[in-house]
C-alpha cells in the first residue's frame, strides 16, 4: 500500500496526469482515470485530492486531460 502511494502520488506530480486550473474551478486529470471509474470509488475529486501536490477547493469540477499514447508507445519500444 505505502508503494502504490507513493506511485500515485508521483503520478500526480507531472502536469501531464494533474493541473488544478484556480480560475476555472477545475481539476484536469489524466483520462486514464475516466476508463476505470470504479477503481476511484464515487467520488473522484476527493480521491485525487489524497495525493495531489497542491490543495483541491470543495467544489471543483473535473475534465479530463487526453492520454498522449505516444508515450506508452515509446516505453514499449525500448
Amino acid at each position: 500500500e505505502e508503494e502504490l502511494d507513493r506511485e500515485t502520488r508521483r503520478f500526480f506530480s507531472e502536469a501531464r496526469n494533474l493541473r488544478v486550473d484556480q480560475a476555472q474551478r477545475t481539476v484536469y486529470v489524466s483520462e486514464l482515470l475516466d476508463f476505470y471509474p470504479e477503481d476511484f470509488g464515487p467520488d473522484l475529486i476527493r480521491f485525487v485530492a489524497r495525493f495531489s501536490p497542491e490543495p483541491i477547493p470543495p467544489g471543483y469540477g473535473v475534465a479530463f486531460i487526453e492520454y498522449d499514447w505516444t508515450i506508452a508507445d515509446s516505453r514499449r519500444s525500448r
